[in-house]
């Protein structure tokens, strides 16, 4: 489903990402775990073909794209950067509605506007997805009208609606009021249960406990520890994993 090898960013001479390697099965949810700056939403950002990187390489699905090829406008590179954001669906910090189009309508521009969806087609998708995150009846509610918790999930039912292969969570919920945070990881364990593919960074440890079948603990650009939720929370062998638990879980 989505193989990245040797992934290499930097900023001027500061490496954001440092060789990084992930394999993520289809079915398989993973959690990125670890303090800001780690690096965990630029990696999902070159990931989803959203940001170039510099070495190494990305394959999501059947599409592969190289480091020097994810900053290339040649035709054939596009097509490749094209095609893996169409098959990994991303869902950010903030929600990105647009604040003029209502919440059925944010679900259905993206089917219409880049699949070629038909409007019919579209509607009847997004009413069925907004049913599926809880939200059936704000279907006419624009996003000014709606909580952050609501916003996050109609960014999620966006997200499916163009029927990736795997979704990406850039921390879905840090910019959530502590009230509003539940409703959106209980929409993202009902995903993980019906066996959608997930890679997801966060700060919330009891959801990364009940859904990873692994956790990768980032710092400073690297890979430090990584294994099963029991092995990272309950025995981690880094020293750098342990104090960031600690700081996590007594905040």
């Amino acid at each position: 489903m989505i193989h990245v090898s040797g992934i290499t960013k930097k900023f001027q001479d500061h490496a954001v990402l440092d060789c990084i390697d992930l394999d993520l099965k289809q079915g398989e949810v993973k959690v990125v775990i670890g303090p800001s700056g780690s690096g965990k939403s630029t990696l999902l950002k070159c990931i989803g073909a959203l940001e170039p990187f510099d070495n190494g390489s990305v394959q999501v699905g059947e599409t592969r794209i190289e480091g020097p090829a994810s900053r290339s406008r040649s035709g054939s590179d596009q097509d490749k950067l094209r095609q893996i954001r169409l098959s990994a669906g991303m869902v950010f910090q903030q929600f990105h509605l647009f604040p003029h189009l209502t919440a059925l309508e944010n679900i259905m521009e993206a089917p219409v506007q880049v699949l070629k969806v038909s409007k019919t087609e579209a509607e009847t998708t997004a009413k069925k997805l907004l049913q599926q995150v809880q939200l059936g009846n704000r279907a006419d509610r624009y996003p000014r009208q709606l909580s952050g918790g609501e916003q996050q999930r109609v960014a999620i039912a966006r997200a499916l609606a163009m029927n990736p292969k795997c979704v990406l969570f850039d921390e879905p919920t840090s910019a959530l009021d502590p009230e509003m945070v539940g409703e959106v990881l209980s929409v993202m364990r009902e995903l993980a249960d019906k066996g959608m593919t997930l890679l997801v960074a966060t700060h919330e440890m009891d959801f990364a406990k009940e859904v990873a079948g692994e956790i990768l603990m980032l710092d400073q650009g690297r890979v430090v520890e990584r294994g099963t939720p029991s092995m990272v929370f309950g025995n981690p062998s880094e020293q750098r994993t342990r104090r960031f638990l600690h700081r996590i879980t007594h905040r």
